[in-house]
């Protein structure tokens, strides 16, 4: 009886190594895919840039009034009792509210302006020699022109 188990022990232990390389090789892919998926220290992070318009894009709809500066870095808004303005600072965009705080709301911005567009405010962001603009639409401005 005992020679008969010889072949089922062999077969084992492939199949048990087949695993195991199966295994391996999903492992350094998933690891792989993960180190290349997360930014570096001082890199652009695309999420953190859409949680800043998601933020920007609730201030703008909320205000009355908005303006852009001359050098089209920062962007003020006006509702009823705040003025809040997100401006410049280092290599950051931080928002400031009545003049006074300091919260920075995206880090290493890059290159960016804000221009005045007949539906509200477009901003412009180039990274990699590349624009990407993103239009904010103020719902006064729309329906005026409807």
């Amino acid at each position: 009886m005992r020679h008969n188990q010889k072949g089922f022990t062999l077969i084992s232990v492939l199949a048990g190594f087949l695993v195991l390389m199966v295994l391996i090789s999903l492992l350094t892919f998933g690891l792989k895919f993960w180190l290349q998926s997360k930014p570096e220290v001082n890199e652009f992070a695309s999420y953190e840039y859409q949680v800043f318009l998601s933020q920007l894009e609730l201030e703008f709809r909320q205000s009355e009034q908005f303006s852009i500066s001359h050098n089209q870095r920062a962007v003020s808004f006006n509702n009823n009792k705040d003025i809040v303005r997100y401006e410049p600072y280092q290599t950051s965009i931080r928002r400031v509210v009545n003049g006074t705080g300091h919260e920075i709301t995206l880090q290493h911005a890059g290159q960016y302006r804000f221009e005045y567009h007949p539906a509200g405010i477009l901003i412009i962001r180039t990274e990699k020699n590349k624009e990407h603009t993103n239009l904010l639409i103020h719902p006064r401005k729309w329906s005026k022109d409807i």
